[in-house]
C-alpha cells in the first residue's frame, strides 16, 4: 500500500498549495502554537470546507495543541460540518499529574464529543517523551489500541535541530511497526522529517509520512507551505515505493 503524505497547514491558502502538490492528508493546526498547536475553530472550518468543496475524498486531521492546556478550559469547539475526520491531542507534561493520564486522556476526548460525530483520536506520542514528561511510545499505542484510536503518531515535542531518528533508533521504530500492525492501528512518523530522511524512513514502511517544515520554503516550519516543495516530496515517495 502507497505511504500517504502529510503537510500541515494554517490556513486555506496553505491547504491549496498543499493540495495542488499532490498531498494525501491535510492536517490543520498553527505552527506559531507548538508541535500540535491548535488553529482557531474558524480555521479549522475554513479548511475542511474548502478540502471539501475541491477534493472530498481527501483526509482532514485537526490538532487541538497539548492535552494539558484544555483539562479545565471550556471547549469552545462546536460541531463543525464538514468536519475533520481526526483530531488530535498531545501528552505532553501529563505525568506532572497526580491522575491517571489515561482517566485524563479519556475524559478529554469526552469533553469534546460534540466536535464530530464520526470523527477519531489520532494517538500521538513524542520520540523526546522524557523532556516533554509525556508517556512512552509503547505505552500510548497499548492505551490508543484500546480505545480504538486508528492511528499512531510518532513526533517530536521539542522543534529544535533534532529530528525523529535523533531520539528513536530504527529498531525502535520497526518494533512500533510491528506493534501497530499486530493491533490494526496505521503508523505515522513525524518530527522534522526531511527529504534526506526519508529513505531510511521509507525502510520502516509507515503509512504516513507527515511533515510541516519540509513543505515550506527553505525548510522553516514558519514559512508558507509551497506547492512545488509539496510535489517534490511526494515523487521522491512514489519513486522510492516503486524501486
Amino acid at each position: 500500500m502507497a505511504v500517504k503524505l502529510l503537510v500541515s497547514v494554517r490556513n486555506v491558502a496553505e491547504a491549496q498549495d498543499a493540495l495542488r502538490g499532490g498531498a494525501d492528508i491535510i492536517d490543520i493546526k498553527e505552527p506559531d502554537n507548538g508541535s500540535l498547536g491548535a488553529a482557531s475553530p474558524a480555521v479549522i472550518e475554513d479548511v475542511a470546507r474548502f478540502v471539501d468543496a475541491h477534493r472530498s475524498a481527501t483526509t482532514v486531521s485537526a490538532a487541538m495543541g497539548e492535552m494539558t492546556d484544555g483539562l479545565d478550559q471550556p471547549d469552545n469547539f462546536a460541531l463543525m460540518s464538514p468536519a475533520p475526520s481526526l483530531y488530535k491531542a498531545g501528552l505532553a507534561g501529563v505525568l506532572n499529574n497526580a491522575d491517571s493520564w489515561q482517566d485524563s486522556w479519556a475524559a478529554f476526548r469526552r469533553q469534546r464529543a460534540n466536535l464530530a460525530t464520526n470523527s477519531q483520536w489520532v494517538s500521538v506520542c513524542y520520540a523526546d517523551y522524557e523532556r516533554a514528561n509525556a508517556p512512552a511510545p509503547t505505552t500510548v499505542l497499548a492505551e490508543g489500541s484500546a480505545f480504538g484510536s486508528p492511528v499512531l503518531l510518532i513526533d517530536t515535542f521539542e522543534k529544535d535541530s533534532t529530528d525523529l531518528l535523533t531520539w528513536l533508533s530504527p529498531a525502535e521504530l520497526q518494533d512500533l511497526r510491528d506493534q501497530t500492525e499486530k493491533v490494526g492501528m496505521q503508523l505515522a512518523f513525524a518530527g522534522r522529517l526531511t527529504a534526506s530522511r526519508l529513505p531510511e524512513i521509507l525502510e520502516l514502511r509507515p503509512d504516513i509520512v507527515a511533515v510541516r517544515g519540509a513543505a515550506c520554503e527553505s525548510g522553516n516550519r514558519g514559512s508558507h507551505v509551497s506547492s512545488r516543495c509539496v510535489r517534490e516530496l511526494k515523487v521522491q515517495l512514489d519513486r522510492r515505493q516503486h524501486t
